[in-house]
């Protein structure tokens, strides 16, 4: 192979030029940009992954619960009690979680839902559960009254 100065290429120069032209031509990969937690008509709980791509894909996500849930505040009154907790309740289910407002955190949830006896799709990671209960239940708990 020629340089267009006439000087001949060898193989380690052009496997370089070739290797820097097939990366170019790589497909970009699809990066997941949000996890939503929903229920379906008929009642699963869901994960939604949504990609930079626009792409939706849908998995199961809590296996041994159906329906809505409902998040409420608990405040004790005329109690030394300072803390605030709250509850996640999964009334087609029979199922709640309770917990301390203060530990609203991927990790605290995480633990409250494992202890109430939740059970997770066994092909998301720890960490997908973890950031997908945050993002899902956080904000309701942290905005309920």
């Amino acid at each position: 192979m020629e340089h267009p100065t006439g000087k001949r290429i060898d193989g380690a120069v052009r496997s370089i030029y070739g290797k820097a032209i097939t990366g170019s031509r790589k497909k970009k990969r699809r990066k997941r940009v949000q996890d939503s937690i929903c229920v379906t008509q008929d009642g699963k709980i869901i994960i939604v992954e949504m990609y930079d791509t626009g792409e939706q894909i849908v998995e199961p996500f809590i296996i041994n619960i159906t329906g809505r849930w409902d998040v409420y505040r608990i405040k004790f009154v005329k109690t030394k009690i300072r803390e605030q907790y709250f509850i996640i309740s999964f009334p087609l289910s029979d199922m709640y979680i309770i917990g301390k407002k203060s530990q609203n955190s991927e990790k605290g949830l995480y633990d409250y839902f494992v202890k109430g006896g939740i059970k997770f799709n066994s092909r998301l990671s720890k960490s997908r559960i973890m950031t997908a209960l945050f993002q899902g239940f956080g904000p309701e708990i942290e905005n309920c009254n």
